[in-house]
């Protein structure tokens, strides 16, 4: 059986589709476990209209809004599947979507994922979904989608399944903190979870404006330093490496106070010429030129221009640096 963890609030627009491709499923021998965290539209209504009709449907209802954490710890508790994968309520699986990614994670173990496809309930696409979703499918197929992740979450929240004895053994939701998504996602990277790819669409992603990414304040700052940081810690940094920094705007100076308030040493590098040379939360800014003679650094790119990340990629294969990574 494949546990799905559903937390849902105030859905009851959107819930009726997401239900019925979940009824639609080739792989039949799953089990719901929808939680309506304190929902004042019709979502309650609508789950046990559907829960009558379906018993693998099993929804639970919190008396009062909790949140998006309370509400997936009610749905694993309730889980009885020796698979387990989450769902969001307003988005849509692909008929073969459970049994595609059964296959992938009985061939290989770890976690399975697969490719994801972007739509807008209503007039046009966002920008900033539209890339995200081809980032995370360049990951995907890049065959490390590890590689790049503390610039990004690159396995979107509802694409996910591994086995039970898995989740629990990575902590599950029970040590997460905002964004949930991300903190399971870093646990992966951290236990070296081999990435199984079902290699083509599996998931339908809405945008809609009422999104808890876009409405809930702990998804407000998208950078998401302070989770970025304290994994970096714990899993790569080394400190015999130089720590070099490149950028100073914004995210720069936002970085770089988060990397400083963890105890790290960081030499601060920028292309900016007026800023050379400035003292900034007590380290000096230098020249990117500088950066050349630097051994083995380790170098975080807190650029939001592709055009100055292009020109960080070059400067450091023309002086045989190794690859930045891109932080924001």
């Amino acid at each position: 059986m494949i546990s799905i963890l559903t937390p849902t609030y105030n859905a009851a627009r959107y819930l009726p589709e997401a239900l019925d491709s979940v009824l639609l499923q080739d792989h039949t021998d799953w089990q719901l476990c929808v939680v309506d965290d304190g929902s004042t539209d019709d979502t309650w209504r609508i789950l046990t209209d559907y829960a009558r009709r379906d018993a693998r449907i099993q929804p639970v209802r919190h008396a009062r809004n909790r949140g998006i954490l309370p509400a997936l710890h009610t749905a694993v508790a309730q889980a009885r599947g020796a698979h387990i994968t989450r769902f969001d309520s307003d988005d849509l699986m692909v008929p073969h979507k459970l049994g595609a990614m059964y296959e992938a994670l009985r061939d290989r173990g770890g976690v399975a994922t697969g490719y994801i496809e972007s739509f807008a309930h209503e007039g046009e696409l966002g920008g900033g979904y539209t890339r995200y979703t081809r980032w995370i499918n360049a990951q995907l197929r890049s065959g490390d989608p590890y590689r790049h992740i503390y610039k990004e979450c690159p396995i979107q929240s509802s694409t996910w399944m591994m086995a039970r004895e898995t989740f629990d053994c990575i902590g599950g939701f029970e040590v997460a903190e905002y964004p949930e998504d991300y903190d399971l996602c870093f646990r992966m990277y951290a236990h070296r979870l081999p990435v199984a790819v079902v290699p083509d669409v599996i998931h339908r992603w809405r945008d809609r404006p009422e999104r808890a990414s876009r409405t809930l304040s702990q998804y407000a700052d998208q950078t998401f330093f302070e989770i970025k940081v304290r994994y970096f810690v714990q899993l790569d940094y080394d400190p015999t490496r130089p720590l070099c920094l490149w950028g100073a705007g914004r995210k720069g100076k936002a970085l770089a106070r988060h990397l400083l308030d963890a105890g790290l040493p960081v030499q601060w590098y920028t292309d900016n010429e007026r800023k050379v040379g400035h003292l900034i939360y007590g380290v000096r800014l230098q020249h990117y030129s500088a950066l050349a003679a630097s051994v083995e650094p380790y170098i975080i790119g807190a650029v939001s221009s592709p055009a100055v990340g292009e020109e960080l990629m070059a400067f450091c294969a023309g002086h045989r640096l190794p690859e930045p990574h891109f932080w924001v």
